[in-house]
């Protein structure tokens, strides 16, 4: 981390502190207004499936779980789902992770996709195989 980065991040966590003081007071209300907010959600949903190139693309919570699974069917009888991102198991050991978009080759074989970095501000691009 450059030392002007390092700076703004020391900035950062002591006005993260400052605030986290001044609004203690309303963390029980914050806790409640957010178990209403969770129990409205349904939480084992699936979007509606898309074609592209061959293949049924679709994602899915699962509940208990935080964050969505991306799976793809290839469109012939009796296919099988692939996983191609599990964000659950990719966001274990942190304590924020997002996953922001991805994007399959015309070939099928690749997958390309976004993660949101706090540490680094910045937006990753990576390359997968499927």
């Amino acid at each position: 981390m450059s030392e002007i980065a390092l700076r703004y991040w020391h900035i950062l966590r002591q006005k993260n502190a400052y605030f986290k003081q001044q609004t203690q007071h309303t963390q029980a209300l914050e806790e409640t207004l957010f178990q209403e907010m969770k129990g409205r959600i349904k939480e084992d949903d699936q979007s509606v499936p898309y074609k592209y190139n061959g293949y049924w693309y679709f994602s899915r919570f699962e509940q208990g779980k935080e964050y969505p699974i991306y799976l793809r069917q290839k469109d012939e009888e009796g296919a099988r789902e692939e996983v191609l991102f599990d964000v659950n198991q990719m966001a274990e050991g942190h304590k924020f992770y997002q996953f922001a978009e991805y994007s399959i080759s015309p070939d099928n074989q690749w997958a390309s996709f976004f993660l949101w970095i706090p540490v680094a501000d910045e937006c990753i691009p990576f390359l997968s195989r499927t």
